[in-house]
């Protein structure tokens, strides 16, 4: 189990995370789904994730990034990255990141997106018994 806290009690995002225990995470696999849009988030969202997965000692070999266009495909995302990892290794992977930015606006288009989000990766999750997390950075009324 990787074993990750926050600098300063609670974390708000992957960058603001370090880890501490003492598994080797050496031949852990993990894939990463990062959401395209609105790349000044979702890129240090993915920067801050592969730094703290390599500092916990997972090699970059061992870490597989897949892109979709926004955070509504991360679910699809996800099962696609698993199945990749499956047919590419014979084992699933040890876990799979979500990362994607979701813009607040004057609809509930928001909250819809954010829902399905949740549901589709915590679905993908259930489906293949492994642990699938997801960072979803809301952002209200502005685009990074």
């Amino acid at each position: 189990m990787l074993m990750m806290t926050s600098k300063r009690g609670s974390a708000h995002s992957l960058s603001e995370i370090s880890y501490s225990g003492n598994r080797d995470h050496s031949e852990t696999v993990v894939g990463i789904v990062v959401a395209k849009w609105n790349p000044g988030v979702t890129e240090k969202l993915f920067s801050g994730a592969q730094k703290t997965l390599k500092a916990a000692g997972l090699k970059a070999k061992n870490i597989t990034r897949a892109n979709v266009p926004g955070s509504f495909e991360l679910p699809f995302g996800a099962q696609a990255l698993m199945d990749k990892i499956l047919v590419k290794t014979d084992n699933l992977p040890d876990a799979i990141i979500c990362l994607g930015c979701v813009v607040q606006g004057e609809t509930r288009h928001f909250d819809f997106i954010s829902q399905a989000v949740a549901d589709g990766i915590m679905k993908v999750g259930l489906k293949m018994a492994f642990r699938c997390f997801y960072e979803e950075k809301d952002a209200i009324g502005k685009r990074y």
